[in-house]
């Protein structure tokens, strides 16, 4: 049988972390190229993403990149633009995986992205209403 410490785990999850932070950065730096100018912001930002994905169990780069592009739109404290306790306590949520968490801050946070910020999927079926 196989044991991992805590300290080895610490260590794997921080060297993860690090990774999905290298990769944010330069997504970051194309899909806002005025927000981010130098590397340097771009990487202060990407930390309050991580940390907050961190605080939230987020962990799928792909839940982590969503959040990120809401950070960018709402700013970091984004839930303040829902009900604040629904947010948080969304976010705060223990048993709902990452992913759902995005989409539902997404979903509720969709109709006050203007309309030539979204994503394409995000757009599909917006014109209807």
């Amino acid at each position: 049988m196989l044991t991992i410490r805590q300290a080895q785990f610490e260590a794997f999850r921080r060297n993860i972390d690090r990774i999905q932070l290298d990769r944010l950065i330069p997504q970051l730096q194309e899909e806002f190229p005025g927000r981010f100018d130098s590397p340097d912001s771009a990487h202060a930002f990407a930390s309050t993403v991580m940390h907050k994905a961190e605080a939230s169990n987020i962990e799928s780069y792909g839940a982590i990149l969503e959040l990120a592009r809401l950070m960018v739109r709402f700013g970091p404290n984004l839930e303040q633009y829902l009900d604040p306790a629904w947010g948080a306590a969304i976010l705060s949520h223990k048993a709902l995986p990452g992913d759902l968490k995005i989409d539902f801050l997404r979903r509720r946070l969709e109709p006050r992205i203007p309309a030539e910020d979204r994503q394409p999927d995000q757009q599909d079926g917006q014109e209807e209403g």
